[in-house]
């Protein structure tokens, strides 16, 4: 009976005119009372509004998501300013050359662009410039002191990153090695088996002390011979020194008697020199005398030369030309 009684809307004073049996209550105001409060069927939205306003706050909600007019991109509502000013679509200017790209090409930009200021390549090995790019390409790069070696760099490059490779390499394994020595310190310590000594026997035993006495003799004779050698080396060592010292000082006499009779022989041969630089006059004189003999006076000569020996020697001084006979005939 009181489900067939006729009520009006529970949000009449919002301004619902439904009016129905009490048994329809309930479904109106969850399927389509205009003014019952529901939240936003966006995701992410939990805002409430009267199920007549939802259609309008879905066009309006920040949730919702609307194209781009440039890059045809959905886009939340709430974030359309944000994307516009970082659509790829877009157009902006570079802030070096001050040229319209596309907002996409801004990165590829930047790694041509003639304006861009850039460091040198070689910066990271010590090269301090730094200028626009389209300076370092014209001016710097063909003076630049670390481009003529810059082949020496990449071969200490990868000699670099093979050291590095093998730094790590080794340190896994001593995180593996260390992990394995943690695992068995962890572990309880096996138990250790008896070892079977097998008993001497007194024979072996005597036979062993035996050797033991004969290489202690063998040590002790190795001991004076090797002090005997010692000796010997000694010994021997000395009379090399004094008989290198003896044959030193008769060297020294030897050379000294070389350079006397070279003396002697220089002042001899300065003496022969002079007297044939004087030999012409004194033959001439000879000559004379000769003649006057020849013509009467050879008697009182001869007696002469027997007397002085000497005088058979030529007035030339030479011992070569000597008198051999009674004419005056003389003899090469």
């Amino acid at each position: 009976m009181v489900d067939e009684l006729t009520v009006a809307c529970a949000h009449k004073a919002e301004g619902c005119t439904w009016t129905g049996l009490r048994h329809t209550l309930g479904a109106h105001v969850d399927c389509h009372c205009l003014y019952e409060p529901v939240v936003c069927s966006l995701p992410g939205c939990v805002e409430t509004v009267p199920r007549g306003r939802l259609e309008c706050h879905v066009r309006e909600c920040g949730h919702g998501l609307s194209a781009c007019e440039v890059c045809e991109t959905s886009v939340k509502n709430k974030d359309i300013e944000a994307h516009a000013s970082e659509c790829p679509g877009s157009t902006t200017l570079c802030p070096d050359c001050h040229d319209a790209i596309l907002r996409a090409t801004v990165s590829e930009h930047s790694t041509t662009c003639p304006e861009t200021a850039v460091s040198c390549t070689h910066l990271r090995y010590g090269c301090p410039w730094e200028g626009k790019r389209r300076d370092y390409q014209a001016k710097h790069k063909a003076v630049c002191p670390f481009e003529a070696i810059k082949g020496f760099f990449v071969l200490n490059d990868q000699r670099m990153e093979a050291v590095a490779q093998e730094n790590r390499d080794l340190r896994n394994q001593l995180a593996v090695l260390s992990a394995e020595i943690a695992a068995l310190r962890e572990c309880p310590p096996l138990p250790l088996e008896p070892v079977f000594v097998p008993p001497i026997v007194e024979e072996t035993a005597d036979r062993i002390g035996q050797l033991l006495v004969d290489t202690d003799h063998l040590r002790s004779e190795l001991t004076h011979l090797n002090a005997g050698f010692l000796a010997l080396e000694m010994r021997q060592d000395m009379a090399l020194l004094s008989e290198t010292a003896r044959l030193r000082e008769e060297m020294y006499s030897v050379r000294a008697l070389c350079q006397a009779v070279q003396s002697q022989l220089l002042s001899f041969a300065l003496d022969r020199r002079k007297e044939s630089s004087s030999a012409p006059s004194t033959t001439t004189s000879v000559l004379s005398s000769a003649f006057n003999a020849l013509a009467g006076g050879t008697t009182s000569s001869a007696p002469a030369d027997s007397a002085n020996p000497s005088s058979k020697k030529d007035t030339t001084g030479k011992p070569g030309v000597i008198r051999a006979d009674s004419n005056s005939t003389t003899k090469l």
